[in-house]
């Protein structure tokens, strides 16, 4: 859901009037980034490196991942609240 917001909000604000920039369309963000350029949001230069945006995204998409593969709040509320109805087969 975050993604849908991430290309609407950039354009329907430069429809508006606001000075995002030319650049704040989603499908040239990812080319800047391979050119090493840098993001323009607001009339401010963010500087990303383009290793540290992969890295950042296989950390938290990593995370996210492990922590749905360990059953992450299901196995807690198993243990704090003993709850003995709930099943592998019930949750999904």
């Amino acid at each position: 859901m975050l993604g849908a917001a991430g290309f609407i909000i950039p354009e329907a604000l430069n429809k508006f009037g606001a000075n995002c920039g030319p650049e704040a369309v989603w499908f040239k963000t990812g080319a800047l980034l391979l050119d090493g350029n840098t993001l323009n949001y607001f009339g401010n230069s963010i500087p990303i490196n383009l290793i540290l945006a992969v890295v950042a995204e296989v950390v938290l998409v990593g995370g996210a991942e492990y922590y749905r593969i360990t059953n992450g709040l299901v196995s807690i509320l198993k243990h704090r609240y003993s709850l003995p109805q709930l099943s592998q087969a019930s949750l999904y």
